[in-house]
């Protein structure tokens, strides 16, 4: 990826390739490091907290594809143990990596939220009454 243009489709795409593999339990070439710095060498300057955040998160598929893997095999359970612990110490990596960003994140921004009222566009519900409401009162 040597161009801007290109870079920007990526980046819209990447999340949808992320989201299809954890959907369908299979790897995705986004967990690849390359595919994590390589398209962003040429433009550091887009490399953002939702850029890290989605690098972690191309990491999950991995573990819903290797579990699929481990438990329906018929190995002996001191196998099947050892490749589950394996599978465990890779989700605490996430996990942890998760509490990094999420680190990084308040230190640069805060606990920056706020509590407004749904849009005009927010869904309603019916309720038993035949009485339309709000399917959620507040937005954070």
């Amino acid at each position: 990826m040597t161009s801007l243009p290109s870079l920007l489709v990526f980046e819209k795409c990447r999340a949808s390739m992320i989201f299809a593999a954890l959907v369908l339990r299979k790897t995705t070439i986004v967990a690849k490091p390359e595919w994590k710095s390589l398209p962003w060498s040429q433009f550091p300057g887009r490399i953002s907290s939702l850029k890290l955040l989605t690098d972690i998160v191309a990491d999950c598929p991995e573990l819903f594809a290797l579990r699929d893997k481990i438990m329906p095999t018929r190995t002996d359970q001191g196998c099947q143990y050892t490749q589950l612990r394996s599978l465990l110490k890779r989700a605490w990596k996430i996990l942890g990596n998760l509490y990094l960003w999420n680190d990084a994140w308040v230190m640069a921004n805060g606990q920056v939220y706020t509590e407004v009222l749904p849009l005009i566009t927010t869904p309603y519900n019916i309720g038993p009454p035949g009485k339309e409401t709000p399917v959620w009162t507040s937005v954070f």
